[in-house]
């Protein structure tokens, strides 16, 4: 039975505003802060706001949990925010874990205090779903917010 839903945030919950931006957002971030003067973060980047909706609602059902790569969900203009959905947000560069490690999974399973297989990730990149699903985790492979709103949906419901 599914008890935490963990999310990666860089293309699935947060985008680049650009649609043709192919790349990290950790590492457009850095870029756009170092040499746009007065950068602002919404003019770059934008949360899925329904997707979130949807997860706030979900949290007395859930333990609702953030796996991110890097730092850019500690940008101020988004991390009160993600701060109302999940908790805890947890950062692979802080914990030692590259996201492509299914011990990264279990790590956090632990931290949770769950079991892996108790954890519904999604995320984006093919290889950091193979990592979760090695580690014994159920996984859905982000495309759109549609498709995972149909996801979750069947997660609730019986049988």
């Amino acid at each position: 039975m599914i008890k935490v839903l963990l999310f990666d945030l860089s293309n699935t919950i947060l985008f680049a505003k650009d649609k043709n931006y192919v790349g990290g957002l950790n590492a457009l971030h850095n870029q756009l802060q170092a040499t746009v003067p007065n950068f602002a973060f919404p003019d770059y980047f934008e949360l899925d706001m329904n997707l979130l909706s949807m997860l706030q609602s979900l949290q007395t059902s859930y333990v609702m949990a953030l796996f991110t790569s890097e730092t850019i969900q500690n940008s101020p203009a988004i991390k009160p925010t993600l701060e109302k959905v999940f908790n805890p947000i947890i950062s692979a560069q802080t914990v030692g874990f590259h996201k492509t490690n299914p011990e990264a999974y279990k790590y956090i399973a632990n931290i949770l205090k769950h079991q892996p297989e108790e954890i519904f990730f999604v995320d984006d990149n093919q290889k950091n779903i193979q990592a979760a699903t090695q580690a014994g985790c159920k996984v859905h492979h982000y495309a759109n917010t549609d498709s995972l709103h149909e996801v979750m949906q069947k997660l609730q419901s019986p049988g």
